[in-house]
């Protein structure tokens, strides 16, 4: 059974992987959980994990980030699930237990999908130095995002500079 970074099942390409979804949902919840504990001692109303969504990885120069989709509910009587987004970045466990650090972790609005622009610069975003902070450019239209300035990884908007991030 393959785990993660084999080839596909069939598949000839050494460049087609697959990864399993299971351990992609573990992962994505062991991040989600780590965020949610950050979160958490920050704030007065506590939140649990409900459940976590597949995950987008972002290598940057000399770094990694992962952006991650999450729901969660307060402990208040009577609460509604909440989508949140968070962005976390990759360290050693020597400087972080989880080994990562967590960057953004937000509640996100019903109109919160401002930033997710799937490698389609428009031209209407104020840009400096090919980064577009307006929105990212890294994950697929199903990750949802804060505005762009809360978050770093994922705004350059170099036509295919995140063409290998699936």
């Amino acid at each position: 059974m393959c785990v993660v970074g084999c080839r596909a099942p069939g598949s000839k390409d050494p460049h087609d992987l697959w990864v399993n979804p299971k351990v992609e949902l573990a992962k994505a919840k062991r991040f989600a959980t780590g965020v949610l504990e950050h979160y958490n001692k920050r704030k007065k109303i506590k939140f649990e994990l409900l459940d976590a969504r597949p995950v987008t990885s972002i290598p940057e120069p000399r770094c990694c980030y992962t952006h991650i989709n999450f729901t969660a509910k307060s402990s208040k009587e009577d609460s509604q699930e909440q989508l949140f987004f968070a962005e976390i970045y990759h360290c050693r466990k020597r400087r972080h237990p989880h080994g990562f650090i967590v960057t953004c972790c937000e509640p996100l609005c019903p109109d919160s999908a401002v930033g997710r622009n799937f490698r389609k610069p428009d031209g209407t975003s104020a840009v400096r130095k090919n980064a577009d902070f307006a929105h990212c450019f890294a994950c697929t239209e199903t990750m949802l995002h804060p505005r762009g300035e809360n978050y770093v990884a994922g705004h350059c908007n170099i036509p295919h500079v995140y063409e290998y991030v699936r």
